[in-house]
């Protein structure tokens, strides 16, 4: 069993076991850090920018996210569609969140072909980051890190992600949305 698979079963297991300690404690308050992603929250449309290799050329892909609170705020719930060269649609559920315990910004996301992502997030300003271990349908597990940017009146945001093939980064996603 590779480690990122193990990070997302163990992931999985903590969001379920944390699911019941939290109904448990009536006193626990979620609005901390994941408050700093209000300006997330929204319909966002996105061109995206797809290679499929270091040195293939870009390809035009798109995507579509409808970011909202989920309960009362303790997690930013975003589903949402990534259409990519191909013409292939995969639908994505990502979950943001906040584990007061270990101190840790989460985030999950399931895609509709089996991909499953795990990793933690921070905002500094109007920047974030996300490192990310992803696990295809077939078992194949890649790290992924991406950096976005809100513009000055958070009705925008660009940013890129990076896979590491070979312990080499390379971009294989930019992306610029707006919310509508």
């Amino acid at each position: 069993m590779g480690n990122a698979f193990r990070l997302v079963a163990l992931s999985l297991i903590t969001v379920v076991n944390g699911a019941g300690a939290l109904a448990q404690s009536p006193t626990v308050s979620c609005a901390g850090d994941v408050k700093q992603l209000t300006p997330m929250l929204g319909r966002w449309v996105y061109r995206e920018e797809f290679r499929r290799k270091p040195d293939a050329a870009w390809e035009i892909g798109a995507s579509e996210w409808e970011n909202r609170w989920l309960g009362e705020g303790c997690f930013l719930d975003s589903p949402g569609s990534i259409t990519f060269p191909t013409g292939q649609r995969v639908r994505v559920v990502q979950v943001y969140g906040y584990d007061p315990v270990r101190k840790l910004r989460f985030i999950y996301y399931f895609a509709s072909e089996g991909t499953v992502g795990t990793g933690v997030w921070e905002w500094s300003g109007a920047t974030g980051k996300q490192e990310i271990a992803e696990v295809a349908a077939d078992g194949t597990t890649v790290s992924l890190r991406c950096a976005s940017t809100f513009s000055a009146d958070a009705y925008s945001m660009e940013g890129a992600c990076e896979r590491l093939t070979d312990g080499n980064w390379w971009v294989f996603r930019r992306f610029k949305g707006t919310k509508q």
